[in-house]
């Protein structure tokens, strides 16, 4: 019964997680069908099982690469993705922090979360923030990343429904 249910609820959680791919892929007109996405999806997932943090997902980038999506707009699509799942997280888990926790060890934990998601929102937002990341961490391969910022800047300038759309 309990494995049964495992899977049914794993299979559910694939089916959705490739959906939320699909809707941002899908507003920068790339052609990518669902099936196809499933089988990177699945390929990347596979990947994350054997690399530490779960970082094998970002395998993800460079098999959209192989279909026709640039690196920086793969990368935008999966950061975009990996921030609208840590901000459902994130919401849920203020609960459990107060249930858990003191409160004045919640808020402190609720506080530092914030602090490390504004750091990196202005790392990727910025333009200060940027260049520190295409000189100290990408250095000449920063070119191969093209259309990364274009492409996040898009989503929460012209495509915020897709965004929302992933939240939910």
């Amino acid at each position: 019964f309990y494995f049964l249910s495992a899977a049914i609820i794993t299979i559910f959680l694939f089916i959705i997680e490739v959906l939320n791919f699909k809707i941002l892929i899908d507003a920068l007109n790339k052609n990518i069908n669902y099936l196809k996405m499933f089988r990177l999806y699945m390929v990347s997932w596979g990947l994350s099982l054997f690399i530490p943090g779960n970082l094998g997902q970002f395998s993800l980038v460079y098999l959209l690469n192989r279909e026709n999506l640039g690196l920086g707009e793969g990368t935008a699509i999966v950061l975009l993705n990996k921030f609208i799942t840590f901000i459902s997280l994130f919401l849920l888990s203020i609960f459990g922090l107060f249930i858990f926790f003191p409160f004045k060890e919640a808020l402190q934990i609720i506080l530092i979360i914030l602090l490390f998601s504004f750091i990196t929102l202005f790392l990727i937002i910025h333009k200060k923030g940027r260049n520190l990341i295409n000189k100290y961490i990408l250095r000449k391969n920063s070119i191969k990343f093209e259309g990364f910022f274009n492409t996040f800047k898009k989503f929460y300038t012209e495509y915020l429904n897709r965004l929302i759309a992933n939240f939910f």
